[in-house]
């Protein structure tokens, strides 16, 4: 493993991840309607400590935003991109109730906007949680889910498509052992000392694994290679300082093993694999309608 690389994205970490049910009064469940009904399109991303940022425009305006792509958070914005848009209007009968990975508990309103795009590609009808916080907000797994998805590390590029069969580099990928359920993306990984843990896969999450104290203690019995330092560790309406205990380890999933690096720290009550485990890859496909998840064959750095 490159350390000083992976050393980086570590202690470059911004995690965002909410795990998120509506809370409703009268069950209100919007349809989000996707224009054009067959399309593909490529855009630009950037990479910065938080994550994947795309440029999103909000309503008949067409207002600008930038927002960080995460499969394991629903769509949110914070009072920037509300104020003075009237394409947005707030649910008189529905507000939210969610907890983030550190384990807080956050509450709020829930808006709505009539349409928010993406290159050619129009969501109509768009729910998102209004949260306080610096980021303007996520482009989330209820609009994520809606096609198929290739993101390109080596030419830092977003492909989504309203069908895998059009994107052209699916013949040069594998499918990546995993299991879609209802609220994430989970994949099975053996650990040192015989332990084997779901982890949920978040692209929200700017490090590569991340467990709670508990299950890191387990898996760390016996590696020497352990170092002690400290990040910012964030998630929505929280921002906290920590101490951090990274192991240097390789894990297993099925037959293979990949070389990584497991963190912890006092507030994580979630087992995440994130952007940083898999940008080892050219590239990685999520096909939601076939509940698949594909990373190349081909490799980037030295891991």
């Amino acid at each position: 493993m490159n350390h000083s690389l992976n050393t980086k994205i570590g202690l470059a970490l911004g995690l965002i991840s909410l795990q998120a049910i509506y809370g409703c009064p009268q069950n209100e469940d919007p349809v989000i309607a996707v224009r054009p009904e067959s399309f593909k399109m490529t855009i630009p991303f950037e990479i910065n400590t938080t994550g994947i940022i795309i440029d999103t425009y909000w309503g008949a305006d067409k207002i600008r935003h930038e927002l960080l792509w995460d499969n394991h958070s629903p769509t949110w914005a914070n009072g920037k991109v509300i104020r003075g848009n009237k394409s947005i209007s707030k649910s008189k009968k529905t507000f939210y109730s969610t907890t983030t990975a550190d384990g807080s508990i956050i509450r709020g309103n829930v808006y709505r906007c009539d349409s928010i795009s993406l290159g050619p590609v129009t969501f109509s009808n768009v729910p998102f949680y209004n949260i306080s916080d610096q980021m303007e907000g996520v482009f989330g797994e209820n609009l994520i889910t809606k096609g198929a998805w290739e993101i390109n590390f080596k030419e830092q590029t977003m492909t989504f498509a309203s069908s895998i069969d059009s994107l052209k580099d699916l013949d040069q990928a594998e499918i990546f052992p995993s299991n879609f359920t209802d609220n994430a993306i989970k994949i099975s990984a053996g650990f040192r000392n015989n332990k084997t843990e779901d982890l949920e896969v978040d692209f929200g999450f700017n490090g590569l694994i991340l467990l709670p104290g508990t299950d890191f203690i387990e898996i760390s019995k016996g590696n020497k290679a352990i170092r002690k330092g400290s990040l910012r560790f964030s998630t929505p309406g929280s921002k906290n300082v920590l101490e951090v205990t990274e192991a240097y380890d390789s894990i297993q999933i099925q037959k293979n093993n990949y070389r990584t690096i497991i963190a912890t720290n006092k507030l994580v009550k979630e087992k995440l694999i994130g952007r940083g485990f898999f940008v080892r890859f050219e590239f990685v496909i999520f096909d939601y309608k076939n509940q698949l998840f594909y990373v190349s064959r081909k490799k980037l750095g030295n891991f």
